[in-house]
């Protein structure tokens, strides 16, 4: 398998280089999973607006399944405008804004909606726009959400051996 890694073109433009040296840390990722050593507890938190920043965004979801696959505990929370990272049809205009492959992003929903222990979102940010436990129509299908806010975030944190912000 092959590392998508972007390398900046001109100040708003990513291009993909393909190289060989993910085989050699997906090799490492499968026996640490395999041998079990160490499993963590990983928070991450996705709070970037992925108008600003879509490459952070989906780094972290890469990250977030990548977390998953190797057999971490992982407990998710969308807040702010990262919250629209839950909205259907979004990613795929993520992926578009910096030309990544298209389904890339699906599939480390996908993973995530598997494999991570929990998916949490800012109910507040939710309704900011215009999305809430009421009315969850504009969700991704099949995503499992625990609805909270500032309470839930330290929760999480807190019983976390590892914190990633997005």
């Amino acid at each position: 398998m092959l590392l998508l890694r972007w390398s900046v073109v001109r100040a708003t433009t990513f291009t993909p280089l393909i190289t060989d040296n993910y085989s050699k840390l997906s090799v490492i990722s499968k026996q640490h999973s395999k041998a079990n050593i160490m499993s963590k507890h990983f928070f991450i938190k996705f709070v970037t607006s992925p108008d600003v920043d879509p490459l952070k965004c989906l780094v972290g979801l890469g990250c977030a399944a990548q977390a998953i696959n190797d057999g971490h505990k992982v407990e998710i929370f969308f807040a702010a405008a990262a919250v629209q990272m839950l909205h259907a049809g979004y990613l795929s205009k993520l992926e578009k804004a910096i030309d990544a492959p298209a389904g890339m992003s699906q599939s480390f929903i996908e993973t995530i909606k598997k494999g991570a222990d929990g998916i949490h979102c800012s109910t507040q940010s939710q309704a900011h726009f215009g999305v809430s436990q009421d009315s969850p129509e504009a969700l991704i299908d099949g995503v499992n959400l625990n609805w909270s806010g500032p309470p839930g975030v330290i929760a999480l944190a807190a019983n976390a051996d590892v914190t990633m912000m997005y």
